[in-house]
């Protein structure tokens, strides 16, 4: 019994043996079967001939023992020869297909088919491939697909663009429809596979397509709405996708576009593009855009990117602002134009205080919609206020954003008051007067100050106190500095500009033929080292970074002074004036400067290499 036993054990052992050896062969030839099945589809090889030629490769692959599978090399080199085999067909068909297109077309060149119904065949045709790329990316073969797809749209849109203008087959409206279905068809397969290629392809085509047609045809209207339906189509299909350059190419075609009809209406061979059409368009545009971009951020919770900043801030300029332009100051409803522009301001700022700050993820968009009511408010009161009084208005809007910007948290508010304060000098003519003033020759242009500039100087100086002389910060952030340098510099030109134009009348004789030029320029000279003492004294008093940044800006602008304008218009004892000043402000302001501000700048010269 026991040598029985021992032989019924021996061969149990043997089969199981057996068995692990079938098995292993089983999975390698599922293997090569599996990598031939994907070689001859690449290849494009019949499966009639697969099936002829796997038996003899399963058989001289199959391993003969436990250890018999194929090498990686052999593996390798058998994809290769499959890639090399199969790009040619994949090239080769496809340019089969668009000679079946060329065929379509010479039958209709010769009369075998109606123009109609040749025009429905390559649509049709074009529909068929865009059918097979669809079932092309099912199969996850993406290239193949990006190919059958890219004849597709070499098909569909020259045809369409041929039949609209050269034949006249389709009207504009209907060349308009099918541009935007074949357009959004051959874009949702794009999208739905998510082949990215494939999508700039089609956007940048199709979109080349509707501005050659609409030039061509001189239909605005029908082709500005095909234009506006792929740029929300292309739009939709890169938020989804995260394809984030897909939106621009459309974005920026139809802010082009919107420029380019601007330009050419009313000139000779343009009178189709009538200004009334041109600014529906604009108008359109600004609410497309601005609407997509409200509903992302505002409804979904999107943060705000830079695409939706840029093209935000380009359909205001080229889309409100160019239909209020296109229409003229004759438009009955010209008026409208302010009044919506401080309603969205105001909702702007609705939305971004009451709604967008208690939410500690919205700080992007809050910062967004505080920038836009700003934006919005310096227009709307531009276009409703005349003459220099608007000045006055945006630097009380300073002030206002200067206290609201104090909290930490509020960075965005914080640069809304150097945006407000910079614009209101040159709004109030602050800005041209003080250039004159310093630089100009003629006196007659800068004598008088205006007094709108007199009272933004004094708000911006109260903003800045406001904002910073209180606030106590010794390692200041530049997101509290360098909006606070704003307001300043604003201040200090106003108060050295009232100076020059004070004192220049008598000094240097200003507002006679005969105005001594040396000594006007000793006089500017003495008010920019005059500044920079006094910024200096101050920033002992309250150390902040743009107290010091100005002393020594000042300097500076003296030293070019003094080579530009002293040392060739200059006297003796001018020059002496104007050396003696110079100098003394070079001793005396560093002297000025607080100690802990430069080892503060020494500190952070000797730590920036560690960073």
């Amino acid at each position: 019994m026991g040598d029985r036993e021992a032989k019924l054990v021996g061969d149990v052992e043997h089969l199981r043996l057996r068995i692990a050896d079938l098995e292993t062969r089983i999975v390698h030839v599922e293997a090569v079967l599996e990598r031939s099945l994907l070689m001859a589809a690449a290849a494009g090889r019949p499966t009639a001939e697969l099936h002829e030629l796997e038996p003899d490769r399963v058989a001289a692959a199959a391993p003969g023992s436990l250890e018999a599978p194929a090498s990686d090399a052999i593996d390798d080199e058998a994809d290769e020869a499959g890639w090399a085999a199969g790009l040619p067909a994949l090239a080769g068909r496809s340019i089969m297909a668009l000679g079946g297109a060329f065929l379509l077309r010479a039958l209709t060149e010769r009369g075998a088919m109606p123009p109609a119904v040749g025009v429905v065949a390559g649509l049709a045709y074009a529909l068929v491939w865009t059918f097979v790329a669809d079932r092309a990316a099912r199969a996850e073969r993406k290239l193949d697909a990006t190919l059958y797809g890219l004849v597709a749209t070499m098909i569909a849109l020259p045809l369409l663009a041929e039949t609209s203008t050269r034949l006249g087959v389709l009207s504009p409206p209907i060349s308009a429809a099918t541009l935007t279905v074949v357009g959004g068809v051959l874009l949702w397969v794009a999208w739905a596979h998510g082949l990215a290629p494939f999508a700039w392809i089609v956007t940048l085509a199709a979109t080349a397509t509707g501005v050659v047609l609409l030039f061509a045809t001189h239909a605005l209207s029908p082709f500005a709405a095909a234009l506006f339906a792929l740029a929300a189509a292309s739009l939709a299909a890169s938020y989804h996708r995260e394809w984030y350059g897909l939106r621009w190419p459309a974005a920026l075609a139809l802010d082009v576009l919107v420029l380019l009809a601007m330009y050419l209406a009313g000139r000779p061979n343009y009178d189709w593009l009538r200004p009334t059409g041109v600014a529906t368009v604009q108008l359109l545009l600004t609410v497309l855009y601005l609407g997509i971009i409200g509903v992302r951020t505002l409804v979904l919770g999107n943060p705000m990117r830079e695409f939706g900043v840029v093209q935000s801030l380009i359909v205001l300029a080229v889309g409100l602002e160019g239909a209020r332009r296109m229409l003229g100051p004759g438009f009955a409803a010209s008026a409208a134009f302010p009044i919506a522009a401080l309603v969205l301001a105001a909702a702007s700022w609705s939305v971004a205080f009451f709604r967008l700050e208690r939410d500690p993820q919205q700080r992007a968009n809050f910062g967004w919609y505080a920038t836009l009511g700003t934006i919005l408010a310096i227009y709307g009161t531009r276009l409703a206020i005349p003459g220099q009084a608007v000045g006055l208005i945006w630097a009380l809007m300073a002030l206002a954003a200067a206290r609201v910007g104090a909290r930490e948290d509020r960075v965005a508010v914080r640069w809304n008051a150097a945006a407000c304060a910079v614009s209101a000098a040159f709004g109030s003519g602050l800005a041209t007067t003080a250039y004159g003033a310093f630089f100009g020759a003629d006196p007659a242009s800068w004598l008088s100050y205006p007094p709108t500039a007199w009272a933004v100087t004094f708000v911006c100086l109260g903003a800045w106190v406001l904002s910073r002389w209180y606030v106590a910060a010794l390692e200041e952030p530049l997101h509290r500095s360098v909006p606070g340098l704003s307001l300043l510099v604003v201040a200090a030109v106003g108060f050295g500009t009232a100076l020059v134009t004070v004192l220049g009348a008598s000094i240097a004789a200003v507002g006679t033929a005969q105005h001594d030029v040396a000594a006007l320029a000793v006089l500017r000279t003495a008010v920019l080292v005059t500044a920079s003492l006094l910024l200096a004294g101050m920033s002992r008093l309250r150390p902040r970074a743009e107290l010091v940044w100005m002393a020594y800006a000042a300097l500076v602008l003296a030293a070019c002074k003094l080579a530009v304008e002293d040392l060739p218009n200059g006297r003796a004892m001018t020059m002496f004036l104007s050396l003696v000043l110079f100098g003394g402000a070079l001793i005396a302001a560093p002297q000025l400067v607080p100690a802990r501000n430069h080892r503060k700048s020494n500190g952070a010269a000797r730590a920036a290499p560690t960073a």
